[in-house]
Formats: C-alpha cells, sequence, structure tokens
C-alpha cells in the first residue's frame, strides 16, 4: 500500500498491472493497493531446460 498525493502518481499506479484498488481520503491524499510481484514458478526443472534450451540455440545462431 502506498500513500500518494501527486495526481499524476496516482494515475501511474494504477495503470499498473499489480493495481487491486485506491481509497481516497481526501482532496490531497489516496492510498493505493498493489498486488505482490513474486512468480511462484511451480515446475523449476522444466523452466531451467527451456532456458538451457532457448541460450544454446542463441549461441549456435550467433556462431
Amino acid at each position: 500500500m502506498e500513500l500518494v498525493s501527486s495526481e499524476k502518481r496516482i494515475q501511474k499506479l494504477i495503470n499498473l498491472t499489480t493495481f487491486k484498488y485506491a481509497m481516497a481520503y481526501n482532496e490531497t491524499l489516496s492510498a493505493v493497493s498493489l498486488e505482490n510481484k513474486v512468480i511462484t514458478f511451480v515446475k523449476p526443472i522444466y523452466i531451467g531446460l527451456a532456458i538451457l534450451n532457448i541460450s544454446i540455440t542463441l549461441i549456435y545462431d550467433h556462431v
């Protein structure tokens, strides 16, 4: 949660993909709530293998 007094900053936070909700306390002060930015990988072995394959492909394409 972030307390904001600037209209530009409020609009910037609302445009984020992690935006949850906003509460206006008065004309100059608002609170903006954002979701966590943590991504949980359920299958890390598959992700690691995919990253390795992409890296190998990029190396062979470069050479």
